[in-house]
């Protein structure tokens, strides 16, 4: 991909991600958006989610944990919510040209346990919204934009 813009040195990072679409009562989706100063994405509506930390053992570092975990760790990390993975529903791919990263995205369908609006945000984000299918707020992160409109029985590409 890189090398189609003439950037054949750049060495691209991969990166695995996992987040989560969470639904209330009405199905309008959860998300959040980025604190104004973030370096990434700022002001950005996201699905809450976020990289994979490596296991610490014994001081060091052995293995990435699983994606079921990283995804409701990070999830609660973001908004206090714990949750259940009801279904893995895509894996797509998404280049950041600018930064020089490949993400392998995984979408979980997800679940709150207890009161899906006991939301209390980390510092990461600045504001949250449920919002209906076909009505998603300005300003959508490239992966939520792809998977915002996903409705149970509709096929995703799945990369592997």
């Amino acid at each position: 991909i890189l090398e189609s813009i003439g950037e054949s040195e750049v060495r691209p990072k991969l990166i695995e991600v996992a987040i989560g679409i969470i639904h209330n009562e009405a199905e309008e989706r959860l998300l959040l958006k980025r604190s104004a100063d973030d370096r990434s994405y700022p002001s950005t509506w996201c699905f809450p989610g976020g990289g994979r930390d490596w296991i610490i053992k014994n001081g060091k570092a052995r293995k990435k944990e699983p994606l079921n975990q990283t995804i409701k760790r990070e999830v609660f990390e973001e908004t206090s919510l714990e949750t259940k993975i009801e279904q893995k529903i895509a894996v797509r791919r998404a280049v950041h040209l600018v930064r020089a990263r490949i993400y392998i995205v995984h979408s979980y369908l997800l679940n709150v346990v207890g009161d899906p609006n006991a939301i209390q945000l980390s510092r990461e984000h600045e504001e949250y919204g449920y919002f209906a299918r076909g009505a998603a707020p300005e300003k959508l992160g490239t992966v939520t934009q792809a998977m915002f409109d996903w409705e149970p029985g509709k096929q995703h590409k799945i990369l592997y």
